[in-house]
Parts: C-alpha cells; sequence; structure tokens
C-alpha cells in the first residue's frame, strides 16, 4: 500500500481516536513492557528449558492425586513424569518424532514466558494459612541462567486478582499462571480437568480492545471511510468516526465480555506479527489493539478479506488472517455494530473459507 494511503489512513484514525475511551487501568498494576513480544527472536535461536512441576496439596479427589513433572525444551522435545498417590512405580513419557511439539506450540511457551515476564517473578509465593494447596514450581533457563518460581495455592492468590485484588503476590500468581496454562496446552497432563482449569484465572481484572478500520477513496472503493470501536473489561463500548456520530452500548453482559476474551486467547491473537498484507488492491486497512496487565499487542492488516482467503505470500502465517479476522468477528457481534455493508457478513465467511 502507497506510503501516501497510510499517511492518510493515519489522519482519519486520529479523528477516530476521539470518539473512543482511552485503555482503562487498574491501580497497582505493574509498568508495562515496552517490547513487542511477538516480534522477537524465534524461540529457536536462543535455546531454552521450561521445567514444570505439580505436587498435589493433602487428600484429594482420585482424579487429582497425582503429582507429576515435565521438562520441555526449545526444540519439541520434552519428557512427562507422574506417580499416583499411593502407587509406587512412577510412569515416564517421552517424546519421539511423532510427538514433539510443533512450532506453533513452542512459540505459545515463549509467547507466555514473555507476556507474563516470568524471569522477574520471585522466587516464592504462598496462599497463606490455607490447608491442602497445591503447590507448582516453574524453571526457566536459557542464555542468561534459571529463574526457579514455587507457588502454593496459586489458585486461590489469582482469584483474588480476578475480583480486583492489585497486591504484588495476586498478580504474580496470575502470570505464573499464564505460563502453567500454556505448559498444560502443550503436553499431555496426566490429570485431564488441569489442562483449561487456570486459564479464566489468567484473565486480567482490566483489559481493552479496539479495532481501527480506514479505507482510501477511489472509483472502485467509493468514498473513504475510517471509523473505530472500542470496548473493556467493565463493559464500556463505543464507536464512531468523523462522519459517524459516537454511540455506545451500554449493557454488554458479562459473559459476553468473558466470551470475546476467551476468543482472543483461542486464537492466540498475542502470538500474531505485528504487520500482514493480502494481495489486493483497493481494500481497507484494519488494525486491532489489545491491552492487557500493561501490555499492548497490535496487529495490522491490509486487505483482511484477501488474506484470509488465502491471498498471501508463501512465506506468511496461513492462519494469521483467519485469527485476525476471528477476533474482528468477535469483537463486531459483542458490541452489534450495525454495519451497513455487510462487512460482518463478509468477515464471517473469509474465517469459514466461503
Amino acid at each position: 500500500m502507497p506510503r501516501a494511503a497510510f499517511l492518510w489512513s493515519a489522519t482519519c484514525l486520529l479523528a477516530v481516536s476521539a470518539c473512543t475511551s482511552s485503555n482503562p487501568g487498574v491501580e497497582g498494576h505493574e509498568p508495562p513492557v515496552q517490547a513487542d513480544l511477538v516480534s522477537s527472536p524465534a524461540p529457536a535461536a536462543e535455546p531454552w528449558t521450561l521445567e514444570f512441576v505439580y505436587a498435589c496439596g493433602g487428600p484429594s479427589l482420585a482424579s487429582w492425586a497425582v503429582n507429576w513433572s515435565a521438562t520441555i525444551e526449545s526444540d519439541g522435545r520434552w519428557m512427562m513424569s507422574s506417580r499416583r498417590l499411593g502407587e509406587g512405580q512412577r510412569q515416564v513419557l517421552r517424546s519421539d518424532d511423532s510427538t514433539r511439539l510443533d512450532a506453533a506450540k513452542v512459540q505459545s511457551l515463549a509467547v507466555a514466558l514473555a507476556h507474563g515476564r516470568f524471569d522477574e517473578l520471585e522466587g516464592w509465593y504462598d496462599a497463606g494459612q490455607m490447608t491442602d494447596q497445591s503447590t507448582m514450581i516453574l524453571t526457566h533457563t536459557d542464555k542468561n541462567g534459571a529463574r526457579r518460581v514455587e507457588v502454593r495455592g496459586a489458585t486461590l492468590l489469582a482469584e483474588r486478582a480476578v475480583h480486583g485484588a492489585t497486591t504484588a503476590d495476586a498478580l504474580a500468581a496470575q502470570r505464573f499462571l499464564l505460563v502453567v496454562t500454556a505448559v498444560l496446552r502443550a503436553i499431555p497432563s496426566p490429570i485431564p480437568e488441569q489442562t483449561d482449569l487456570y486459564s479464566a484465572l489468567t484473565q486480567s481484572a482490566s483489559w481493552s480492545l479496539k479495532l481501527e478500520y480506514s479505507q482510501l477513496g477511489g472509483p472502485r472503493s467509493g468514498p473513504p471511510r475510517a471509523w473505530a470501536v472500542q470496548i473493556d473489561s467493565e463493559g464500556n463500548c463505543t464507536w464512531g468516526g468523523p462522519d459517524i456520530p459516537s454511540t455506545a452500548r451500554p449493557d454488554v453482559s458479562k459473559a459476553e465480555l468473558d466470551a470475546l476474551h476467551r476468543t482472543l486467547t483461542s486464537a492466540r491473537f498475542d502470538e500474531l506479527g505485528p504487520e500482514y498484507a493480502g494481495r489486493a488492491t483497493h481494500s481497507p486497512t484494519v488494525v486491532i489493539t489489545h491491552i492487557e496487565d500493561g501490555q499492548s499487542h497490535r496487529v495490522e492488516v491490509y486487505a483482511p478479506e484477501a488474506y484470509a482467503s488465502g491471498a498471501f505470500e508463501a512465506s506468511d502465517d496461513p492462519t494469521a488472517g483467519k485469527r485476525f479476522l476471528t477476533v474482528a468477528v468477535a469483537l463486531l457481534k459483542a458490541i452489534e455494530y450495525p454495519s451497513e455493508d455487510r462487512i460482518l457478513e463478509r468477515w464471517e465467511q473469509a474465517v469459514l473459507g466461503k
């Protein structure tokens, strides 16, 4: 897309931003990280190892009465060892060529470590005078050394953050469980119920999602258009543009907000690169910005429909366009955006491959 076009789009979006609310903040959150996590070097370029230990606490349900550990290498190799309480024999599983983690799962682990700022955590956290709490340990080793973090009662600590607590240990537990969740999604846990147990607890008390749309005018594309929509974890949502009155939907339910956030996570939005371009002309530029826990991730896509439909360079990620538009569709549905040009339907069709 010509540089002039981007400059024009930026001018429109400056006007749009006046119609949208600023990012909500939570007092006590830690300083933001300025680095772009996704554009950092690929995990395989700098070898690392991640070790996980789970020790069940006190009497447990039969399915949870398991102590287990796992080691994951940055090349995708892994080993898992487990022993059920009351049984003497330990079971050991090792990856082979068919079960080695693929690049996407390895990247998910690297992103979780960076997004959770794991290497900045302290070595020990405890939920306090509570009995029968499990203990989890993560150790990340790379060229800079090893960081070992042990947490007793991580779920209790993280629940406090979900309910608005901004204490250092509650927020740290959320960051810790972000990495634990990535581990559990990467390798087969001997406790099936554990796989997605912690994902809801990693959700920050404060987040926002903003979509900005701009298109140059022309004989084929019609008059120039620019608009933006934004929603946050409190249910505040607005949309508008230079020629569109600012509008708000005041009744977004918590269930709708949680569903939107789950889509954001399942689409692995924060793992997308900063910029993509579909092979098309006379097409819009769409930018989505996700801000959570003091960190911002911005993804810009030119011609997103074309990109999601397969019009991209051979070296590009073939899933990126559909993951991007999946989040865009979920956002527009959540705020009930009144599209006049069937943009929601077109984006849905591009996601579904129609």
